[in-house]
């Protein structure tokens, strides 16, 4: 994406893609799109075989990604020996591709190798909830040659697995928390301990549980968590083209973008310092969100473009609400600006406006519809979250 904007600066940070330059003379940002969560062939074992790292690799820059990260399951990336992952005995190592995926980086193009913890409870039925966690590696990457405990079936909670991450120097996000099957639903064994939570899964596009997910993270956020909402494709087949299908997923649909300081090399270590700033997009292509402040007009101007009619919002989320993200009664927040827009757009608020509000509880910007379109080419946008505005978090690093 590689894009430039300045940031609106408050006690708050706003994390937004960039479509246009500031006219502010201070220094600009530059913004970099990615993907948190993808799967590979030879480490995943639900994959169409074909979704090697190179392969990953080649689309990811086709679709205009800057970087990307593979989170295979752990249960697979120990146990693809076995004629049944889901029995074997996860072995190690989780992080095969750490060599692959520093040849396959370079200045412009940066991949690095995760995993996704995945311990399972499959009882009689649909199994029970236990949940996915995305394990993002240190500045330096894994040392950790062992193997991650994602079994005896029933036996692991989802509470031991952010641990587990957070205990080898990961990053660790809660994937989808409410995707509408039990076996790969977060059991909310611990509601701390986490960087990350995945407001938006490409499965389905925006859907209801993505939705749950955004009401659980403005949960999160009304009762003082430091937790960064991500977004993350899911995807297992590298074939799929945009916009994918209802189960599959394209490579980079959507996206989490994040902001650089000018002049700051393409790096795992810079993209995680952002990561855990909170200066992210969640995105699909071709609809973006960005906003700045000029000192003189003491105004708040929102850029950005939206491919279909969209609704540009300012959103309060409460401090202090009471609320249970693992049930979440709708989402918290409150609307404190809007505006009608379609194409390239630019709003003008009062900055009085955001800083009234921000005396009341974080603010966050989104671009919100009513329904999705079905397909534009890979420029369809989501129907909730694209930008946030959060308190600056070190993200437990």
């Amino acid at each position: 994406m590689k894009q430039s904007t300045h940031i609106l600066s408050l006690t708050l940070i706003l994390a937004f893609s960039a479509a246009c330059r500031s006219t502010s003379d201070t220094p600009d940002w530059v913004w970099f799109a990615g993907d948190l969560h993808v799967h590979s062939s030879g480490a995943s074992n639900d994959t169409d075989g074909l979704s090697w790292p190179e392969d990953i690799a080649a689309t990811a820059r086709e679709r205009g990604l800057d970087w990307l990260v593979l989170t295979d399951h752990s249960n697979s990336t120990g146990s693809m020996h076995c004629e049944d992952v889901e029995d074997c005995p996860n072995l190690g190592p989780e992080f095969p591709w750490q060599d692959e995926v520093t040849r396959l980086s370079d200045a412009t193009f940066v991949m690095v190798d995760g995993n996704e913890l995945s311990p399972v409870a499959r009882s009689p039925g649909m199994g029970e909830a236990r949940g996915h966690v995305g394990c993002l590696p240190p500045r330096d990457g894994f040392t950790f040659d062992g193997a991650f405990i994602d079994r005896p079936d029933g036996d692991v909670t989802g509470a031991s697995a952010v641990e587990q991450c957070v205990a080898v120097g990961g990053w660790a996000i809660v994937n989808h928390p409410f995707p509408g099957v039990p076996w790969i639903t977060y059991d909310w064994s611990t509601t701390t301990g986490f960087q990350g939570l995945e407001v938006w899964n490409g499965g389905l596009r925006w859907d209801q549980g993505d939705e749950r997910a955004l009401a659980a993270w403005e949960c999160l956020v009304a009762s003082g968590a430091s937790v960064v909402p991500v977004a993350g494709s899911d995807n297992h087949k590298i074939s799929i083209a945009i916009p994918g299908t209802e189960l599959d997923p394209p490579l980079g649909q959507p996206r989490t973008s994040v902001a650089l300081e000018p002049g700051t090399p393409l790096t795992w270590p810079a993209i995680r310092n952002a990561l855990a700033a909170g200066r992210v997009l969640l995105h699909e292509e071709n609809t973006e969100i960005v906003a700045s402040r000029d000192p003189e007009s003491a105004t708040w101007m929102l850029r950005g473009h939206s491919p279909l009619p969209s609704r540009l919002e300012l959103r309060r989320i409460p401090l202090g609400t009471n609320c249970d993200p693992s049930d979440p009664d709708g989402t918290l927040h409150e609307v404190v600006f809007d505006a009608s827009v379609e194409g390239a757009f630019e709003q003008l608020t009062p900055i009085a406006t955001a800083l009234e509000a921000n005396e009341q509880g974080p603010l966050y910007a989104a671009i919100t519809r009513d329904a999705m379109a079905p397909s534009m080419e890979g420029d369809v946008a989501m129907t909730g979250l694209i930008a946030t505005l959060l308190p600056q978090s070190t993200g437990g690093l």
